[in-house]
């Protein structure tokens, strides 16, 4: 049977070695039945969570890195101050806010142009060191 099934197929490429399986037995037995269990370090237990804790900390410097480069610097009475006055500004015609501090004869005056500054944020010496240029 095993002279037909070598013609059938071929000869094996690969060959088991002489007397492998007589050996095989003895060689098993000499396996230890019972597995060793190592236990796990205190390190290897904490390392999850500290590589969690890390994440977490890394996460946040950058947050506090991001928010201290974009938050604004002004006073939070500066803040107010532009934001009552965006509201006052119309979204669709801004044009109406200059013109309604037009005087009758329809000019605008100094003080509200200074009085417009002043609100915007510009500080009285860069207003006094203009006025005196002109």
């Amino acid at each position: 049977m095993e002279k037909d099934l070598i013609e059938r197929v071929g000869k094996p490429a690969i060959r088991v070695p002489e007397g492998y399986f007589e050996g095989l037995g003895e060689r098993l037995g000499r396996i230890p039945s019972e597995e060793t269990v190592v236990e796990p370090r205190a390190w290897m237990k904490l390392k999850p969570y500290l590589a969690l804790a890390a994440c977490f900390a890394i996460a946040f410097a950058i947050g506090t890195a991001i928010l201290k480069t974009t938050v604004s610097k002004q006073s939070p009475d500066q803040l107010y101050n532009e934001t009552v006055f965006a509201d006052m500004v119309s979204v669709s015609h801004p044009d109406l806010f200059i013109l309604g501090m037009e005087d009758e004869d329809g000019s605008i005056s100094e003080e509200d142009i200074i009085n417009y500054l002043i609100d915007t944020g510009v500080s009285a010496e860069q207003i006094e060191f203009e006025r005196q240029e002109e």
